[in-house]
């Protein structure tokens, strides 16, 4: 599905009027920095997640994340960002059986939520079985069902 801006937009509306504080990052990635994050991480983006990166790098949502690029600074690579939270996974994990997963969101060092950028369905990974599943069928979807599951 297409990346829809507005209902994004309208979907944060919607959790910040529920009274959540909604953390966007000031600025998107640009162009230099989502070639830079495809090349530390050895992956193409999907482009629906590129558009997010660009349109707002990433968001937390009181102490929810989807990890992107904070301020267009690939310095920061921290906690929340997509190269640290998958460089992160791809060290800690038994074994890497998916190169193509980029992480979006993890609890704890067990379940982990990404996307696999050679089709670009977002995946559950469970650490203890080493299993992943479908979750949704793209990025846009898990975008909507995260700020939705909010409100």
């Amino acid at each position: 599905m297409a990346f829809d801006k507005a209902k994004i937009e309208n979907l944060v509306a919607e959790v910040r009027k529920a009274g959540l504080e909604v953390d966007l990052s000031p600025a998107g990635a640009s162009t230099e920095s989502l070639l830079e994050v495809e090349s530390k991480l050895g992956v193409t983006l999907p482009d629906d997640f590129k558009t997010f990166l660009r349109e707002y790098g990433n968001i937390h949502v009181s102490g929810s994340y989807i990890a992107g690029v904070f301020n267009d600074d690939l310095t920061e690579e921290s906690e929340g960002t997509v190269i640290f939270e998958t460089l992160r996974f791809r060290e800690d994990s038994r074994t890497d059986p998916r190169p193509s997963f980029l992480v979006l969101s993890c609890e704890g060092n067990e379940w982990y939520m990404g996307i696999d950028t050679k089709d670009g369905r977002v995946l559950g990974y469970d650490a203890l079985s080493q299993e992943f599943t479908e979750q949704y069928t793209d990025f846009f979807e898990y975008l909507k069902s995260f700020l939705i599951d909010l409100v």
